[in-house]
């Protein structure tokens, strides 16, 4: 089994409410499976594979994940990398 080069953890407030769970129930099928797809692969195969779908937001520790296309969406998220 391949070891993931990046562990991806969704903030969960307290009171479990998971921002990112509602804002995935928010998107159309084809949409979530872009995201989750995207999320997998950065998981699975690291930063290099999706550098065409994200960015760094200047000026702020954020990042996009641009889903380009008829089911264009635009998920904001930060990194915290663990070694």
């Amino acid at each position: 089994m391949m070891q993931c080069k990046y562990l991806v953890r969704y903030f969960v407030y307290p009171n479990g409410k998971n921002p990112m769970k509602e804002f995935l129930d928010s998107l159309n099928s084809t949409q979530q499976s872009k995201i989750i797809r995207t999320i997998q692969n950065i998981e699975e195969f690291g930063l290099e594979t999706v550098k065409s779908k994200i960015k760094k937001i200047s000026g702020t520790p954020l990042w996009e994940i641009r889903i380009t296309g008829k089911d264009a969406a635009l998920l904001r998220y930060k990194f915290i990398i663990d070694h």
